[in-house]
């Protein structure tokens, strides 16, 4: 064991989730050792010990160059090795990890131009993902444009989504807790359609949507796009300025979690874990006795589908 991992120069890191989104699609997420530095569009070397044979694959990472973790795309092959270890793969697991990152197909290459269009088919999306995080990316060109094909549409993990009819489904479901506290629900501006992954978007919504509910007393929410955010606002009790620059850490429930007893601290962590993962970004305004707005930022990406 110990002659394979010199011969291959690979280091053992850990499966941090798993996430199967079809039967023949999977994403999972790695730790990520503090010297592997890569470009956006590379990809990495996995693989796992079978025995004394060494079992490795590459495939692009999908995360930004700068998380401190390591996420990728896998389409899991009938009686493929890689596909059988990633079918069976759960998050605690152990992966390894080639030392250096390969491949020249980066934000580099991509010529200046009005209109940037980039195609992709299956998995091949995962680079691109990655570069979306790149702000080099958004400068070489006025419109950039994500083309995606797949074989089949439930193979389709990002879809085009209509914000309007996402965030009405969740006010529905919610509608029952709106009467009882006599609270209002302002929805307006929502005419917008952003390309994500509909069910883990929907979770984070309902997390923002749950915690407003139960911090807010009298007045209500208003739910709206701005630009390329989606803005939730509501009356509540607002939190401290000292509370707002760490309310996505995990098990922090802060003053209000405290005085109430109804946080775990988890569920904003979760919400900005799944937004990091979904290529969004998350934020918070907040005063005290005045209310807090929470705003997802969507890349402005194009969904093409033909």
């Amino acid at each position: 064991m110990n002659e394979h991992k010199k011969e291959y120069s690979f280091t053992e890191q850990k499966v941090r989730w798993v996430k199967k989104h079809t039967p023949k699609l999977l994403s999972f997420s790695i730790t990520r050792p503090k010297d592997f530095d890569f470009i956006a569009g590379q990809f990495a070397k996995l693989g796992f010990m079978q025995g004394d044979e060494y079992i490795s694959r590459a495939y692009s990472m999908i995360s930004a160059e700068n998380t401190d973790h390591l996420d990728f795309y896998a389409i899991l092959i009938e009686d493929g090795i890689m596909s059988g270890h990633f079918n069976q793969m759960q998050a605690g697991d152990s992966l390894l990890l080639e030392k250096k990152p390969i491949g020249f197909f980066t934000v580099s290459r991509i010529p200046q131009g009005k209109e940037l269009v980039l195609l992709a088919t299956g998995s091949g999306i995962a680079p691109f993902l990655s570069m979306l995080e790149n702000e080099t990316l958004w400068q070489k060109a006025d419109k950039v444009v994500l083309v995606h094909s797949v074989s089949y549409v439930d193979d389709l993990v990002f879809e085009q989504v209509q914000v309007e009819d996402l965030i009405k489904e969740m006010v529905r479901k919610y509608a029952l807790f709106f009467i009882q506290k006599g609270l209002t629900v302002n929805l307006h501006d929502l005419d917008k359609i952003i390309v994500t992954d509909k069910k883990w978007l929907l979770v984070v919504i309902e997390q923002i949507l749950s915690n407003s509910l139960k911090y807010t007393k009298k007045g209500g929410l208003e739910i709206y796009m701005e630009g390329q955010e989606l803005c939730i606002k509501d009356t509540g009790i607002g939190i401290k300025n000292s509370d707002v620059l760490r309310v996505f850490e995990r098990g922090f429930s802060g003053y209000n979690g405290r005085l109430t007893q109804q946080s775990s601290g988890l569920g904003l962590y979760l919400s900005k874990k799944i937004s990091e993962e979904l290529g969004h970004q998350i934020r918070i305004e907040s005063e005290v006795g005045k209310g807090t707005i929470v705003r997802i930022q969507f890349a402005q990406v194009n969904l093409v589908l033909e």
